[in-house]
């Protein structure tokens, strides 16, 4: 294989493979992306292999990745009014809630809710 002339001549020999997802991946790129959107309970990301296991677990925590296990949503018009992360929600406003949950293999459980409006009510004439 020919390379570029900035390009070292050894280039080809700095191939891995990922232990996890067996995709390929150049030793530049600093390894595989595979495990990046994978939580962990203490959020530190320390993700470790083991081969014998075949587990995933995070070398600070113990814990393995989340697992959503229930997600329910339902459609409310809002009594009072919410402020939060996903923007204003006012008296009137139909919204709709979901209550996600799950667990951490070898960790704790976890559970989160979010709001979002789908529909403005009429506070919003004002």
């Amino acid at each position: 294989m020919r390379f570029a002339s900035n390009v070292p001549d050894d280039w080809g020999s700095y191939y891995r493979t990922c232990g996890i997802c067996n995709r390929r991946y150049h030793a530049s790129e600093g390894g595989c992306d595979c495990t990046d959107d994978l939580e962990c309970a203490c959020g530190s990301r320390d993700w470790a292999y083991d081969n014998w296991a075949e587990e995933l677990t995070c070398r600070q925590c113990g814990s393995g990745p989340a697992v959503e296990t229930f997600s329910r949503t339902r459609v409310h018009v809002a009594r009072k009014a919410h402020k939060g992360n996903n923007g204003e929600i006012r008296v009137g406003d139909r919204y709709k809630r979901t209550v996600y949950g799950g667990h951490f293999p070898n960790g704790p459980r976890w559970m989160c809710v979010a709001k979002n409006r789908v529909e403005k009510g009429p506070a919003w004439d004002n």
